[in-house]
């Protein structure tokens, strides 16, 4: 259904494959991969939609991940698509009667785990390079939407920004998520709009694009989250940290540049790290350096993220040894 929308809509997209059943994974991946790799959502039939990047694998060379649940056909509903150099972000945005209103996209951080072959999501973060291209691609999704489907509310759509431009891997229509560390009341006051919005009234729309800045602008500090099963009980929940280089250290006794924090969750604990936006290095964008703090968090928390790498865009990851994931590119 999502794709016939992107191209009724004229939005460029990546091929998709979607079938019943796990014992074709192989073949089916041969189908849609551009020499870069696969990536495959897997979902039982008939349940609900999951988050956080639950039940998504990807695979360079070689059959897929072992990890995959396998099952005969009609068991599971799969979905397969390339796999896409570039940055993972969202744009997201407000179908209004009379106009959209594009958010400030974001940067999806979005980091592989190398030997099982799937992801660890952390959150979005305000995209720190220019994005004038993405707020009209954001504004011509949402009219699509809108003239199409007659949509109306908050609608989200994540996607790898690829050296040839933007293209969409999965669609939410709902309010976006990506504001976790925005005030709460400047939340309420969003999803109070989004609901107004959905039973076709008209919010000021100066008002709305007022809010939406203050929920999703750039601020002095960027925050990203990570869920983990398991931590020191014996070990300090928090921890500040500063950059040597492009290693994150830890701080105990000078300037931080940010701080990690653990508490206890549903899912075991939650990771909170919080790092000053002016002293990232690399040019600034987050999902790079990411895999320090979650390396840094396992040695002094106690947690047990793992083995965690940067998105797959240009830059160069390290190779395990059965020679499956080569160099980096990327999706979710």
């Amino acid at each position: 259904m999502v794709d016939t929308l992107w191209d009724a809509a004229g939005v460029p997209r990546a091929p998709s494959i979607v079938g019943d059943g796990t014992a074709d994974l192989a073949l089916l991946g041969a189908f849609v991969d551009q020499g870069t790799g696969v990536v495959c959502s897997c979902q039982p039939r008939g349940a609900g939609p999951s988050a956080g990047g639950d039940g998504i694998w990807w695979w360079r060379d070689g059959p897929p991940p072992t990890t995959i649940p396998t099952a005969g056909s009609g068991t599971w509903r799969v979905r397969l698509m390339p796999l896409l150099e570039g940055i993972p972000v969202r744009l997201h945005g407000l179908a209004l009667t009379t106009r959209i209103i594009p958010f400030p996209p974001m940067e999806l951080v979005t980091l592989p785990r190398p030997e099982q072959g799937t992801f660890l999501c952390a959150g979005a973060v305000p995209l720190l390079d220019g994005a004038a291209d993405l707020v009209t691609h954001t504004e011509r999704i949402g009219a699509g939407l809108r003239e199409r489907l007659g949509y109306r509310g908050g609608f989200s759509v994540d996607g790898i920004l690829t050296p040839s431009g933007f293209q969409p891997t999965d669609f939410n229509a709902r309010l976006t998520s990506a504001m976790e560390a925005a005030p709460s009341d400047c939340r309420v006051l969003l999803h109070a709009v989004n609901l107004l919005a959905r039973e076709g009234n008209e919010p000021d729309a100066s008002a709305v694009e007022q809010l939406a800045e203050e929920v999703f602008s750039i601020g002095t500090s960027c925050t990203i989250f990570g869920a983990a099963t398991h931590a020191d009980e014996r070990a300090s929940r928090t921890a500040s940290v500063r950059w040597d280089g492009d290693r994150l250290v830890p701080a105990p006794n000078c300037a931080a540049d940010g701080r990690l924090v653990i508490t206890p969750s549903p899912r075991g604990w939650l990771l909170t790290a919080t790092l000053a936006t002016a002293r990232l290095p690399g040019g600034g964008r987050v999902g790079p350096q990411a895999p320090e703090i979650f390396r840094v968090s396992d040695e002094v928390l106690g947690t047990n993220f793992g083995h965690l790498v940067p998105p797959f865009d240009t830059r160069p990851s390290t190779c395990p040894p059965d020679g499956r994931l080569s160099p980096e590119p990327a999706d979710r």
